[in-house]
């Protein structure tokens, strides 16, 4: 199985299309990455990166506390779906520690964070200060700005939260428009051909 992995992966080269007229350029090696679309890329992706979900949580003490029955609560650290992660800490000294393993991770397994994708958010603007001095990532003060919200996979993550009626009503606009957009728009056409033909059997 390795084999035939590594033999999918070694020796790579792609080309881009400039369009019909001026054809494709030049082949390059592709040396990262995994193939887009392939059925693979989601499984050894997962593989890649699960590691580094495994170091996180071995930092007891740096994640948000979260019930999980009557009597019992959990520690959660960080929520991760694909390369779309999101660290939680209960505090800036937490967080950095999160942030450390993130950097030594990334400078081992040779991948960058995309800061322009990045934020960071207190949960409590009115006691928590932005942390002085302030956070790093690899020796650099991250460039993130603070926000006010977050939408991690569709949910919008924010202080005070939001109920569970206000995506209800999100859901039921959607399949409203949906809706709509079938009947005024595919319907017609099949209603018109229907008619049509029972005027026909009717002559």
């Amino acid at each position: 199985m390795y084999r035939a992995i590594e033999s999918r992966y070694t020796g790579g080269a792609s080309t881009i299309s400039l369009g019909c007229k001026l054809g494709y350029t030049d082949f390059f090696p592709i040396e990262t990455g995994v193939r887009q679309g392939c059925i693979l890329s989601p499984w050894l992706y997962a593989l890649f990166i699960n590691d580094l979900a495994k170091t996180i949580k071995k930092e007891t003490g740096t994640g948000v506390q979260v019930q999980t029955g009557e009597d019992s609560w959990s520690e959660l650290h960080l929520l991760m779906y694909a390369d779309d992660i999101a660290l939680l800490a209960h505090s800036p000294l937490a967080l950095q520690r999160q942030l450390n393993i993130v950097a030594s991770y990334s400078h081992q397994w040779r991948f960058e964070v995309n800061h322009g994708k990045s934020g960071l958010m207190s949960f409590h603007p009115r006691t928590n200060t932005h942390p002085d001095p302030p956070l790093q990532l690899a020796g650099k003060a991250i460039p993130w700005p603070w926000v006010s919200s977050y939408k991690y996979l569709g949910v919008d993550i924010g202080v005070g939260g939001r109920p569970f009626s206000a995506y209800r009503r999100r859901a039921l606009t959607r399949t409203h428009r949906a809706a709509i957009h079938l009947i005024f728009f595919t319907m017609p056409v099949y209603m018109h051909s229907v008619i049509r033909r029972q005027r026909v059997k009717c002559q």
